[in-house]
């Protein structure tokens, strides 16, 4: 087999190789599930767990520096 038919053989298999992993990753991003656009707009409130909404400050647990400047 001379070395150019050998060269031209080798970069069709790479070519039809490269095109079937871009057609898997094309493949793959349309089966992935998407959230509607209404989700997302209708719930703007994300829970967080370290805010009491009770307490009178930002986080549950008062800093440990809070008092040491009045001691």
């Amino acid at each position: 087999m001379p070395i150019n038919q050998y060269f031209y053989s080798m970069i069709m298999q790479l070519h039809m190789y490269l095109v079937l992993i871009l057609l898997s990753f094309v493949l793959n991003l349309q089966g992935a599930p998407a959230l509607p656009s209404s989700d997302i707009s209708e719930n703007q409130y994300v829970h967080n767990p370290e805010r009491n909404d009770q307490f009178n400050g930002d986080d549950i647990v008062p800093s440990p520096f809070a008092n040491a400047l009045t001691e």
